[in-house]
């Protein structure tokens, strides 16, 4: 999967902050990313590629893709007016889905995450909380 942070979304060019959440952004991207394989960085975007073992090693030591995203979201969730980085890390991902799936409520999005996780065999939510905390 490909999950892009993309700030122009959060924040437009010509908002007198975006110079300085941009700097806040490239400084995270560089300190948390470096010139990793798993993202790919275009202007204002951050560009993810994940797979599933990404999220099955999010808990150990080992940098991942997941873990980067992560990293980036408690990084810069208060620059972009989101109360928790659980909150942007849920966007990002319902921005991804929403190509695949249509776009959807939080409601909806909820209860198609509860539906898949009835079928998977992958505990996403441990991960997730892991990665994130």
């Amino acid at each position: 999967a490909r999950i892009c942070m993309d700030l122009e979304i959060y924040l437009s060019a010509e908002d007198p902050k975006f110079d300085r959440i941009f700097g806040k952004f490239e400084e995270a991207l560089n300190r948390i990313v470096g010139d990793a394989d798993f993202c790919r960085r275009d202007e204002t975007k951050a560009i993810f590629k994940l797979s599933s073992d990404d999220l099955m090693d999010a808990c150990s030591s080992t940098q991942t893709a997941w873990t980067a995203l992560c990293k980036l979201c408690t990084a810069m969730h208060l620059h972009v007016d989101k109360a928790t980085p659980e909150e942007l890390l849920v966007q990002l991902l319902s921005q991804a889905s929403a190509s695949l799936i249509g776009q959807q409520s939080p409601e909806a999005w909820e209860a198609h995450v509860a539906a898949v996780r009835t079928k998977d065999t992958l505990e996403v939510s441990e991960a997730a909380s892991c990665a994130c905390s």
